[in-house]
């Protein structure tokens, strides 16, 4: 089933016809073509791209929520317009397979191939934002000790590309807002929480007008709920590693938390989880996915974010499946 004679509709209507009229006329299409209510076999096929609501199902109730979200989305490239179920491309500590990563190279170097950018924060003695990895610098830098007991002063004296290659000599580790002020606005900064509060992050995202602007993910759970509770607009994701752990008591409790997505290590998590996931309105991330077959194998499966360290590769996929 293809999206085209939708598409099609929507171009033939015209763009200064009201939006209304437009959502009409698409239920009123949608009738023609689904008189019968179709089963898209989700058990061994997935997820059919029309259905928006992710019941295995594509009959009017999918044109319901298309419409209601089309009616609402005044960015059509914003985080909660519908994207035809078409998987977001995230690149992992930026184009980390080309660049060192958690740097402003890294993050440069991912734009035209991915949707998001995934970075890792930590705060320094001195209390700010940093983007690392690591809370020892050894790994990724020409120093050594814990980023957390450095002030930004001498973490900005550390060389944080000649690791990964002399091309890179002098790279700087840089600040969160240093980070995201990189990648926006093409990308969406996609920020893992490894140390500091939550207040921090808040802080810092409200100060730059940018908490509808970025997505927040952790391990800890009480963390994304404080943040939450602050600014309950920015967009938050759970990360995991755990097969057992994806029960029906954990995303019933992330979704009435106002967590939005569950982000999973590819490996850990089955087919069935990641349409359990979506049928209660959770999205469903998958990292690090790096190879063409893992990279199809998550394509096919219907996740919503695939976190990569070759986004360049990445989108070809994404591109040639939909």
């Amino acid at each position: 089933m293809v999206i085209s004679p939708i598409e099609d509709l929507k171009t033939f209507l015209g763009a200064g016809i009201m939006k209304p009229l437009h959502c009409l006329s698409l239920i009123l299409f949608s009738i023609l073509i689904f008189t019968e209510i179709q089963a898209n076999e989700c058990g061994d096929w997935g997820y059919s791209q029309m259905d928006f609501n992710r019941d295995c199902y594509v009959n009017l109730a999918d044109f319901a929520v298309f419409c209601d979200n089309w009616l609402v989305c005044s960015n059509p490239a914003g985080l909660d317009c519908i994207k035809l179920n078409k998987a977001i491309v995230v690149a992992h500590r930026g184009y980390s397979g080309i660049a060192p990563e958690n740097t402003l190279s890294a993050f440069n170097a991912a734009r035209g191939y991915a949707d998001m950018v995934e970075l890792d924060a930590y705060s320094s003695a001195d209390g700010v934002l940093v983007v690392i990895h690591d809370s020892n610098v050894a790994r990724t830098t020409d120093g050594e000790g814990y980023i957390y007991n450095m002030t930004l002063s001498q973490i900005k004296q550390l060389d944080a590309g000649s690791w990964f290659s002399p091309a890179f000599t002098g790279e700087r580790i840089p600040t969160l807002q240093e980070s995201i002020n990189a990648i926006l606005p093409d990308m969406t900064p996609c920020i893992e929480q490894k140390g500091g509060t939550a207040q921090q992050y808040v802080d810092l995202l409200t100060s730059m007008g940018v908490r509808d602007k970025v997505v927040v993910i952790s391990f800890t759970e009480s963390f994304l709920n404080q943040v939450h509770a602050i600014a309950p607009e920015i967009k938050l994701g759970f990360l995991g590693s755990s097969a057992s752990a994806i029960t029906d008591s954990l995303l019933v409790r992330l979704a009435v938390n106002g967590i939005d997505i569950v982000d999973w290590s590819y490996g850990s998590i089955a087919d069935a989880n990641v349409m359990k996931i979506q049928a209660v309105g959770l999205e469903v991330g998958v990292w690090t996915a790096n190879t063409a077959a893992v990279i199809q194998t998550q394509i096919d499966r219907g996740a919503d974010y695939i976190t990569t360290n070759y986004p360049a590769l990445t989108r070809q996929l994404v591109e040639q499946y939909y």
